[in-house]
């Protein structure tokens, strides 16, 4: 039994040095039988970055690599995948280098189960990791456009906003760079779970919006609840939601503010939930909006509530 697994280890790390030569990358393999991680050789050239002096280390000796800052994120992904909460993992975290400076890393990839279906091990790649880069982002303008079209087709389903709550404190405790890899991660996470179907566009710095055709308020709720649940541990997020067909608005701009107004709304009454806009009860006050009447319900994490 021993010897089956060390030769399929040995197997899947011979095929992570093909892939390593024709591609640069580091890949990776942690065994959860073991806690024992195996790397690609070409890690070993890059010492003053990993401080790796062989191709295998165990888990606890990468999690004293890795920047204190990040361990409980690190953690926190690791004991999700054993669980088989997840099959896949994209995190951006710190480690420390041999210069006492820490670099930036992504590390992305797979889960993979045994024939009982228990977590066997993990294959993904290590990079250095761009964490100012957001590909794959759309803008202000560029989400105007699609809410006008969705509008025009007369589909039903939401739009969705959510913001990173408290954000401005999270960079002050951490630093700028854990906030702007926190902003990488909530994307991925946001990604997944509308399976990569819809285009995510940044409002501002911590505000993403997604177009959902076709969704029911059942699934914009359990998919608001998904996103909260993978992000435990790394922060909160608060979200603001309206129909595209309820209110029969034409505009644009106005059906985004009355995103803006529901988002705003969660984050005024305790943040970590998701409010969702209805304008029956909505009255305005001079130039400002009665923010106070103009909600029906408000959905924290893990209610299962529905309108």
């Amino acid at each position: 039994m021993v010897q089956n697994l060390s030769e399929s280890i040995r197997k899947i790390t011979d095929m992570l040095d093909i892939f390593s030569d024709s591609t640069g990358d580091y890949y990776i393999l942690y065994h959860f039988g073991s806690s024992q991680y195996y790397f690609s050789k070409n890690i070993l050239q890059a010492y003053a970055i990993f401080r790796l002096e062989k191709t295998t280390c165990t888990l606890d000796e990468w999690r004293e690599r890795t920047d204190s800052r990040d361990k409980n994120r690190l953690e926190q992904i690791m004991q999700e995948m054993q669980k088989g909460k997840y099959r896949e993992y994209n995190l951006n975290y710190r480690i420390k280098s041999s210069n006492l400076q820490t670099t930036w890393i992504n590390s992305r990839g797979k889960l993979y189960q045994d024939e009982n279906g228990q977590p066997f091990y993990l294959l993904g790649r290590l990079s250095i990791s761009e964490i100012v880069k957001q590909a794959g982002i759309f803008n202000n303008a560029e989400l105007k456009n699609e809410i006008k079209k969705i509008l025009k087709s007369l589909r039903p389903g939401y739009l969705l906003l959510m913001g990173i709550d408290n954000l401005k404190s999270i960079n002050l405790r951490n630093g700028r760079d854990f906030g702007d890899a926190l902003l990488k991660d909530v994307i991925q996470v946001i990604r997944d779970e509308i399976h990569h179907s819809q285009k995510i566009y940044r409002i501002s710095g911590d505000w993403f919006a997604v177009n959902l055709p076709q969704y029911t308020k059942e699934n914009v709720c359990s998919l608001f609840q998904n996103i909260q649940e993978r992000l435990i541990g790394q922060c909160t997020i608060s979200g603001g939601c309206v129909s595209y067909t309820d209110y029969h608005v034409s505009d644009e701009g106005m059906l985004l503010q009355y995103a803006e107004i529901s988002l705003d709304h969660s984050k005024l009454h305790g943040k970590n939930m998701l409010t969702f806009f209805c304008r029956r009860i909505m009255k305005r006050n001079s130039a400002n909006w009665n923010c106070g009447k103009i909600f029906r319900k408000v959905y924290p994490l893990g209610s299962k509530a529905l309108l």
